[in-house]
């Protein structure tokens, strides 16, 4: 799948009833890159290498159904969670999320395990 590009290089998609504009990626993964949005940096998409229908069905219901942020009262968020799709052509490419202050963050086991 080719994603329309401008002369910046940065990704084109449909959102919303808009075009965003994605810089270049921040993450790679075996079925997606990760890229900051442009015009809202407190977000990032999620852009599937070889999207397909199955994408559309399921990511539907996680912008439909999300889940209980523990800590939305405090204005920070602690879940990455699908909240828009993201589109090419008609086809649902990848989705936006809020992005993470990963910062203080720390691999997962070194809560469970530590000394």
């Amino acid at each position: 799948m080719q994603l329309v590009t401008n002369v910046l290089q940065e990704k084109k998609v449909f959102m919303d009833k808009s075009y965003i504009f994605l810089k270049s990626p921040i993450g790679s993964g075996g079925e997606a890159n990760i890229y900051t949005v442009r015009i809202r940096p407190e977000l990032v998409a999620k852009v599937y290498h070889q999207p397909h229908g199955n994408y559309a069905r399921k990511l539907a219901f996680m912008v439909a159904n999300p889940p209980v942020d523990p800590l939305a009262s405090s204005e920070r968020v602690s879940i990455a969670w699908a909240t828009e799709l993201v589109t090419d052509l008609g086809l649902v490419v990848g989705f936006l999320m809020p992005k993470l202050d990963t910062s203080k963050a720390k691999p997962i086991f070194q809560s469970f395990y530590s000394s």
